[in-house]
């Protein structure tokens, strides 16, 4: 077991019976290593953004069977509201952030 895991169970069993505990950032940042790049990139690339793409999928179906239901009480603003949200979303991901 290492240093840092030594000083993460010492921590977790100082305050056992607490809601809270408090741990030195670099003692998590030591026994929890953030992931690589390439780790974060293949997550982005085949789980995220194939995620939102089958949910944007799902939102644009339920508002194709809103539009052809027949039903004459559908409101328009309903299907702009799903579809500004979902294109806003999928928009957003792609976009730069405004920090770097």
């Amino acid at each position: 077991m290492s240093e840092a895991q030594a000083e993460l169970r010492e921590a977790l069993a100082k305050n056992a019976g607490s809601d809270q505990v408090v741990v030195p950032r670099t003692t998590l940042e030591a026994a929890f290593p953030s992931p690589s790049q390439s780790v974060v990139d293949r997550l982005y690339l085949y789980v995220l953004v194939p995620g939102l793409l089958v949910l944007a999928g799902l939102a644009l179906l339920g508002m194709f069977f809103l539009t052809v239901d027949g039903n004459d009480k559908t409101a328009p603003d309903l299907l702009l509201t799903a579809f500004t949200a979902t294109m806003t979303g999928l928009l957003g991901l792609f976009a730069k952030s405004p920090g770097s």
